[in-house]
């Protein structure tokens, strides 16, 4: 492959990704002479533009002119021939991938604030004009938490209120009657008042005060901070012009954008939070609709309209991409966007918000059993996906007939279908979900679906009793044609008309107080009802269907109103299931033929597949670009030899092989001038801050030299969704080594097939060092801590030394099962538990690459897994082996984690084969010839005193300046705690740096790493070493303490209170009676209480003893 290709190939794959213009024809011309299979087909996915989730309009850039909309018989209200980004809300862009639709648009009918808009009028418009009504008692709930909105700035520190613009509004029109004059805003409100002015809180200022507003908020946005001198001036001219202040319209924006996001978030099938933030007193007033203590906040009333609609499902950063597309030049990244978006966004995710549909036993236990996780979680996202197809949203009205009702679980067809393939690969249906698709997750457990399967079968029949009900009222109240028809056009506008009694009777159930067991919304019902018919994401799950029948919740009267339209207007709907049609003959009627699917299965990616079938729709949102990487990520494999390579499947057969670094990893980021992490050296960052654009880096730091290992982020580009081949060939060609900055060469990485792996590892490994072998194709999966296409191979001089990851450890019966996170193969211990050791008899997997890291990682497990024996034999009765009398044990079965810091009695290690038999002991608890917990606050402390140092040292040296420390501590914990000693002296590996101690123990181990055990248990799990034979019983783990003879101990000393008397006071008596010493005084005198304040503190003191 040439430079040449490769710059062209990048550059094409990034204006791709970046969506900016490139003249394809310099890669394609080029592309035509190549062999590589990617340059046959990414021309094509180039031209077809790669999927993101919504293409939205600039909407202060001209409308083209098939743009426009001059309304239709099926469209009312719905012209348009230009737009204004202060007069109306987000529109798609005509590529968009949902057609014209998306959660934010007037035309679906998916945002509780724009339900109407459909027909002409959108629920925000009734829903301000409802507002105006407590904006008095909202003025003195704000004022009543003046003195927090004065510690944090971040809500703005505004003495306006939303009740003096409302009153300076009405000044204006003072002639007018008040009735006539809000029915003037509420029609302003449905006609010319966009999103913006909405989450600004202009409610009552005049068009021109918002335009004057938008004009000035770009301005604004264009400056390089808040602090500027030219942003202070345009804060003042925004009062001037547009009658708010900055600190006015912030607030107003977090109390009514914070809603927006955590809805847009909130997975589909579930409705508002019932739990307040837990943030702190003060957010939780923006970031729930009730405070710590059950009561309504101050920003209730914005949250109210979102409270009884699903979510929409979708990530942040896809709402944030959506602002940015259609207001440019508000959101372009400047520190507005950072103080309006970003913020807001922090603060949810940090947020324990959760919509159990069992609001009580929630809030008083937060099992994730009943909460299902919290809102912002991305699996409860995807799980929202499988809410759909279980009531059979994926059919068309007309396809329903023979379908019968809600699904529990999974019909045989369903499963049979690449929609039920789809859908169980991807997330739980109607079951925790096994195998090979098994993801942990809190909520993801019987206990979780046995609940809530039974709470859906109770309430879709509940939902099904109201839908008859309002059925029948509505027939008597407009004529039966409402729900019957002659025609297939007619037949389908009745089937829309029910569909919109669904919606109503949904929100019916969720809102107005009745005698079922299922409550409105709330932290004090017992139970309520999923937004079945009610959820945000109709976009890629609704028919758009005709109806004429429109209905809203009516709050003055606490009851559901209904009007019948003379034109019928389009709307996005879930399917109401066969089992909810409260008419027969309305399924015998013919309706028109569907004309697509939803969107989730119809539209398509470049690749031709559907958004769900293929994946795109459930991990748009978990693997979108964001730009962020937190969690490093460890090779799944670790091999010994490379013949194992041969037993692990599902590599691609290309392979990155790179020498592995030994510093310190983290990731690096270059965002302009500011470089972090800020304990980088200085020279580095030096030499960081001469490079041209942004970058992420995957890197190693060792003395004062970052080594990069592979490229995340190239100038502002989020690239880990592509091929590690790519980003290699990026980080290779595109950066320049320096004699701090090292990037891939040569020397120390190099690409092969399966059959010049061999000789590649050769040419680059010297000396034993690590090799990090990556499958090409391999992309850097966010979130996980394991990769399974990575393989470490271990070098000689290595061998001896313990590497993540930990395996999860099950114990049933007399047998030990390992569990590799994202390996297939378990491994099986096979031996004989006498109640004081473990004999193995052998130790299976199909890989024999896993048997020999399990056998060398036995001083890991091997304790653990003797602990977990000795508590599955006490729970059977029994002190010893015997069958599976024991049950079954692992260890993260709840309630084992109890840590307990111990130090281990070190012995010589054993070598030994997988087929012989060896003796696991659980390790003692005092060190050899050190006490108590000394050895591990000495190892600390001369891993901090080497790295302080920044030099490597003898034994003698480090023992000198580190007290405690002898040359024995070193040779027996060195490994242990990252030290390691080469040419004669010891230096701090950095590859088992303290953020790998702490976090190497995977999901399987809950104990801490410097040592730790479980309830009743004192193992130390960290101890790398072989089988032992413990002599004594006092030295194991199960031995009671107390027994022990504590005459050879040396005692704590006792703490005693020394009491300085004052000169005057009162006598004092000391009683002592079974063990208890109470100390009295004389009860004080009103003199003795006004001195209070001249009493002396008491002292604590350990030379001083009471004779």
């Amino acid at each position: 492959m040439t430079d040449d290709l490769l710059r062209k190939r990048t550059d094409a794959i990034i204006a791709t990704l970046l969506d900016t213009d490139y003249d394809i024809s310099k890669y394609l011309s080029i592309a035509k002479e190549s062999e590589n299979p990617l340059d046959m087909v990414l021309p094509q996915m180039i031209e077809e533009k790669i999927d993101q989730p919504y293409k939205m309009r600039d909407l202060n850039a001209p409308m083209s002119v098939s743009s426009m909309s001059l309304g239709s018989p099926f469209m009312a209200g719905q012209s348009k021939v230009s737009t204004n980004m202060m007069d109306d809300w987000p529109m798609a862009d005509a590529t968009n991938p949902y057609g014209e639709h998306h959660p934010l648009s007037l035309k679906s009918g998916c945002c509780p604030l724009l339900h109407g808009g459909q027909h002409g009028e959108p629920e925000f418009a009734h829903h301000l004009i409802e507002s105006a009504k407590t904006l008095k008692e909202h003025s003195m709930h704000e004022k009543s938490l003046s003195h927090l909105h004065k510690q944090s700035q971040e809500y703005g520190n505004s003495p306006q209120s939303m009740h003096d613009l409302y009153l300076k509004d009405r000044q204006r029109s003072a002639f007018v009657d008040e009735g006539e004059w809000l029915e003037g805003k509420r029609e302003e409100f449905m006609n010319s008042f966009g999103m913006m002015p909405y989450l600004f809180g202009l409610d009552w200022n005049t068009p021109d005060h918002r335009d004057s507003f938008g004009g000035i908020l770009q301005q604004m946005s264009a400056e390089p901070s808040k602090d500027e001198p030219n942003t202070k001036a345009l804060m003042n001219k925004l009062q001037e012009k547009s009658g708010i202040t900055w600190d006015r319209a912030l607030r107003s924006w977090k109390a009514r954008f914070t809603p927006l996001a955590e809805w847009w978030m909130r997975p589909a099938d579930r409705h508002g939070p019932v739990s307040n933030s837990g943030i702190g007193e003060l957010d939780d007033h923006y970031h729930g609709a009730w405070d710590s203590e059950g009561e309504k906040s101050l920003n209730h009333q914005w949250w109210l309209p979102f409270l009884h609609w699903g979510g929409v499902g979708r990530s942040k950063d896809s709402l944030k991409d959506m602002l940015k597309q259609s207001y440019p030049d508000v959101f372009n990244g400047g520190w507005v966007e950072e103080e309006l978006v970003d913020s807001v966004f922090g603060k949810l995710d940090s947020s324990i918000h959760h919509s159990s549909h069992f609001p009580q036993s929630a809030h008083e236990s937060r099992l994730s059993s009943i909460t299902g996780g919290v809102n912002s979680d991305k699996y409860t996202r995807k799980r929202g996906n499988w809410s759909a197809v279980a009531n059979h949203a994926h059919l068309h009205p007309s396809e329903i007939k023979g379908q019968g009702g809600r699904m529990t679980v999974p019909s045989d067809q369903l499963l049979m279908s690449s929609l039920g393939r789809a859908m169980s690969a991807h997330t739980d249906v109607g079951n925790a979900r096994r195998g090979i698709y098994r993801e942990d997750h809190p909520s993801s457990v019987p206990d979780y679906w046995k609940l809530h399967n039974q709470h859906f079968k109770d309430a879709d029949l509940e939902l099904g009793n109201n839908i008859s009900k309002i059925s029948e009222q509505v027939t008597k109240q407009f004529g039966p044609e409402v729900l019957n028809g002659t025609d297939p056009e007619s037949n389908t506008i009745a089937r829309g008309n029910l569909q919109q009694i669904a919606q109503a009777a949904n929100m019916s159930g969720l809102r107005i107080p009745n005698e079922s067991k299922y409550g409105p919304v709330s932290p004090k019902s017992q139970a309520t009802m999923p937004p079945t018919y009610l959820s945000g994401n109709n976009d890629v799950w609704g028919h758009e269907m005709p109806a004429t029948l429109a209905w809203r919740f009516d709050p003055e009267q606490n009851g559901l109103r209904f009007d019948l339209k003379d034109t019928p207007f389009n709307t996005l709907q879930r399917t109401v299931h066969e089992n909810h049609i409260p008419l027969p003959s309305m399924m015998e009627g013919e309706m028109k033929p569907k004309e697509r699917d939803v969107y989730a299965m119809g539209a398509t990616n470049p690749s031709g597949h559907s958004h769900l079938v293929s994946g795109d729709l459930i991990k748009a949102d978990d693997y979108e670009p964001t730009g962020i990487f937190k969690t490093l990520i460890e090779p799944a494999h670790t091999i010994y030899d490379l013949e194992d390579i041969k037993d692990l499947k599902g590599f691609s057969g290309g392979w990155a092989v790179q020498k592995m670094p030994t510093g310190k990893r983290t990731f690096v980021e270059k965002k302009g001038k500011r470089i972090s992490p800020m304990s980088l050296p200085k020279k580095v960052k030096d030499d960081l801050k001469k490079m041209q654009g942004d970058a992420t880096f995957d890197a190693y730091i060792e003395n004062d030299v970052m080594i990069a290992v592979d490229l995340l982020l190239h100038k502002g580009t989020d690239l880990h969704m592509e091929p590690l081949e790519d980003r290699l060939d990026a980080l290779r060609t595109l950066y320049d080594s320096t004699e701090h900055l090292h990037f891939p060469s040569p020397n120390n990485y190099n690409s092969a097939d399966n059959d010049g792996l061999e000789k590649t590892i050769l040419s680059l490994k010297e000396n034993g060092e690590n090799m990090l072998l990556r499958d090409l194709t391999s992309t850097f999966i966010k979130g996980r801590s394991v990769h399974p296409k990575w393989i470490r191979f271990v070098g000689k001089n290595n061998i001896s030394k313990q590497y993540p990851t930990t395996p999860q450890i099950i114990v049933k019966g007399e047998n030990i099962t390992l569990h590799y996170p994202e390996i297939l193969s378990p491994v099986t211990i096979k031996g004989k538990y006498d109640g004081m050791g473990y004999d193995v008899h052998s130790i299976e997997c199909k890989l024999p690459s896993l048997v020999k890291h399990a056998t060398k990682q036995m001083p890991l497990w091997g304790p653990i897994a003797v602990s977990l024996l000795k508590e599955g034999a006490a729970a059977s009765g029994g002190g010893g082996g015997g069958g599976d009398g024991g049950g079954t044990v692992t260890s993260s079965t709840p309630g084992t984690h109890s840590p307990l810091h111990s130090v281990v009695r070190r012995k010589k290690r054993r070598k030994f084969d997988t087929v012989k038999s060896i003796i696991l002991r659980a390790p003692a608890i005092t060190g050899d010839e050190e006490e108590g917990d000394s050895v591990n606050h000495t190892m600390e402390h001369a891993r901090r005193y080497i790295r302080d140092e920044e030099q490597s040292m003898t034994s003698s040296e480090l023992c000198n300046g580190v007290k405690g420390l002898s040359p024995k501590m070193l040779e027996h914990f060195g490994n242990e705690y990252g030290i390691e000693e080469k040419d004669g002296k010891w230096t701090v590996n950095e590859a088992i740096d303290d953020d790998i101690i702490e976090n190497a123990w995977g999901r399987g181990i809950g104990a801490s790493p410097d040592g730790g055990a479980w309830s009743g248990m004192q193992a130390d799990i960290t101890a790398p070493r072989g089988p032992t034979e413990l002599m004594d019983e006092e030295n194991t783990t199960f031995a009671d303490p107390k027994n022990r003879n504590l005459e050879d101990e040396e005692q704590e000393p006792i703490l005693n209170l020394t009491i300085q008397e004052k000169e005057g006071a009162g006598p004092a008596e000391l009683e002592v009676e079974g063990g208890r010493a109470v100390l009295r005084f004389s009860e004080k005198t009103p003199k003795d209480l006004k001195n209070e304040e001249d009493i002396e503190p008491a002292t604590r003191s350990e030379a001083q003893r009471i004779a």
